[in-house]
């Protein structure tokens, strides 16, 4: 990305395993954009969490359950209409989307932003209003080139691999749900299923405490894949150049677990 971005907004709203996972791209941005003002666009309830990273200049709070109502409620389209303008004042260079949803998606193309990235899988018909859209499967060639980006070019030292407790995704492959894009995130996912209910026959795996172990072994499945994906990356692993490693992240207690 060679643009010189000043002014850059995340929309990640939730939920908080998820805005867990989108923390690493806050830190790539401002690595990648030392002088860049960046902004979140999160619920209430979830803003304690990425308050005072010294990676963030500002929270801008989106309160879901109140602006739901704008269509019925005098008062929560007026705070629709406040937040709008104030994204709009902001001018933002460049807004990532990594909820992927309607809501955000039209909220980014509503700032008047020249450039909207977003993924190539989102849903609820969020692709429309992207002027970028990114695949999003970390066993296909486009995010295997960016993590050999990350060491050849950067000088990555450490991969992580990180998965958390109570996935919606996982739950999801676990129950074979078939649902548009979303079919083959989770079909990705299905083979870390199959290899717990091998190792618990006659038990339903999607409950607790298998779903977190599913989650557990796609992780590890994932670390696999990589280095036999990527020549690259294998070669570093190595020469001990580089570490590919796995974590569990406890929604509950917040705790890291290394695998």
């Amino acid at each position: 990305m060679s643009e010189n971005f000043r002014n850059i907004l995340i929309t990640k709203p939730s939920s908080l395993g998820d805005i867990v996972l989108a923390l690493p791209a806050l830190r790539a941005l401002r690595m990648s954009f030392p002088e860049a003002r960046i902004s979140w666009l999160i619920r209430p309830e979830f803003a304690p969490l990425i308050e005072n990273h010294p990676h963030l200049d500002e929270i801008i709070t989106f309160d879901r359950k109140l602006l739901g109502k704008a269509w019925f409620h005098p008062g929560a389209f007026g705070a629709l209409m406040s937040l709008i303008r104030k994204i709009r004042r902001s001018s933002f260079d460049v807004i990532f989307d990594f909820q992927g949803l309607f809501r955000t998606a039209s909220l980014a193309w509503l700032s008047g932003c020249k450039k909207r990235f977003g993924m190539a899988n989102a849903r609820e018909f969020a692709t429309i209003f992207y002027t970028h859209k990114i695949p999003q499967n970390i066993e296909d060639i486009h995010m295997l080139g960016s993590l050999e980006f990350a060491k050849g070019v950067k000088g990555t030292k450490l991969l992580v691999v990180m998965g958390h407790t109570s996935c919606g995704a996982v739950a999801g492959a676990c129950q074979n749900v078939k649902l548009g894009s979303l079919t083959q995130l989770l079909s990705d996912i299905r083979p870390a299923v199959e290899v717990v209910q091998m190792r618990h026959p006659g038990e339903d795996v999607c409950r607790a405490p298998h779903v977190d172990e599913i989650s557990r072994e796609n992780v590890l499945r994932t670390v696999k894949d990589i280095t036999e994906k990527s020549t690259v990356i294998a070669e570093l692993v190595a020469a001990g150049k580089l570490k590919v490693v796995g974590a569990m992240y406890d929604i509950t207690t917040g705790e890291v677990t290394w695998l």
